[in-house]
Formats: structure tokens, sequence, C-alpha cells
């Protein structure tokens, strides 16, 4: 990917407050059946591959599912074509098999509300100096490209931090220095719509 964007999205009243955490990229996108891998425990197209990360096909689920009970993955490799799969820790919880079995991939032609609200709608923190993915929802089509996958978190309830702000905050400091090779050699890496720069 050349762009990374991260979202800790801060909604409704006080004492009553949500976040929902979002990750897109405009990466390779996945194939339904490269989706489905990626969606299930132990799934990886990356053994033996010292090169990157994800090798083994724990990390990207036990880390989503451990902020909240719900984890949405959508990918694309050609625009409008968008297969979604979704890991849900209640429904797991519900079915007496010993098993996790995994739903097909669906198709939509469009991407959910609330994961369209987030892309084109100011964070609450920053305040300012925001460079959004897309000003509004009939821009963000052009603005998706050919390929890419998001990773959506609606309603984590067990996170660090309880703001978006403090989020964001931390966020942003530890990825500019564990990113700093990469963001120096051109990646792209937006907290809440904040540029991050390279730390070291």
């Amino acid at each position: 990917a050349g762009e990374v964007r991260v979202y800790f999205n801060e909604s409704g009243k006080k004492g009553q407050k949500r976040i929902d955490v979002l990750v897109i990229d405009d990466g390779v996108g996945m194939a339904p059946n490269v989706l489905r891998a990626a969606t299930a425990f132990g799934g990886s197209m990356c053994f033996d591959n010292r090169a990157g990360i994800g090798r083994y096909g724990i990390g990207m689920k036990g880390a989503a599912l451990s902020m909240g009970q719900v984890l949405q993955i959508i990918s694309w490799q050609e625009p409008r074509a968008f297969y979604s799969m979704d890991l849900d820790i209640k429904a797991f919880g519900d079915d007496r098999s010993n098993v996790v079995n995994l739903p097909a991939p669906t198709f939509e032609d469009v991407l959910p509300r609330e994961v369209v609200d987030i892309l084109t709608a100011a964070m609450a923190f920053p305040r300012n100096e925001q460079e959004r993915l897309a000003e509004a929802p009939s821009q963000l089509s052009d603005r998706l490209g050919q390929s890419g996958t998001i990773i959506y978190a609606p309603d984590c309830d067990r996170l660090t931090y309880r703001t978006s702000k403090a989020l964001a905050d931390h966020a942003t400091k530890e990825m500019a220095r564990v990113y700093r090779r990469h963001l120096a050699r051109g990646l792209k890496l937006f907290v809440n719509n904040r540029r991050v720069e390279p730390f070291d």
C-alpha cells in the first residue's frame, strides 16, 4: 500500500460515547478466497515468508477482536466490487459446535453507510489540520481507487484509552516510530486524517 489511514471515530453523548476503529489501505486487495483465508484463525497466504509481517494468521483477528465483539473486513480488486466478511464473537459463542464456521464472503456494490460516514466526515480530534480521504460520499468512489482493504471494528468497548484524542495521540506517536523507515521511503500514513511524520 502507498497510503494507509487509521480512524478512531468517537460518537454519541457524554456517558454514552462509542468509538469505532477503522483502517483502510490502497493495497492490492483480496480475492474472495484470499479474504476467506485471511479471516480464518491461522489462515495466511504468507507461510514461510520472512520478508514482512502476517505469517501466522492470528494477529489481525486477535488484535481487532480484543478491542470489540465484531470485526468486518471489506476488500476490492476493482471499483465498486466490495467483498465483505464479518467475525462476530457473540455468534461464535452462541454456536454450540466446536468448530468456527466461516460464511462465504458477501458481495456489495456500495460500502456500508457507517463506513462511508467515517471516511468522509471530519473527526472529533484533531479539530483542524485534517486531510480527509474525501469531502463527500460522491467523491469517495474515485478516492478508493482500483483496489484496497478496509478493517472495521465498530463499538470497541475494550480499548486502552477512552477518548479518540488519547487513542489518536498514542497511535500517532507509536506509528511514527515503528514505521519510520516506511514513512521515510514515502508511505503516507494518516491517523484521524492527520499525516504521520517519521520520528526516531
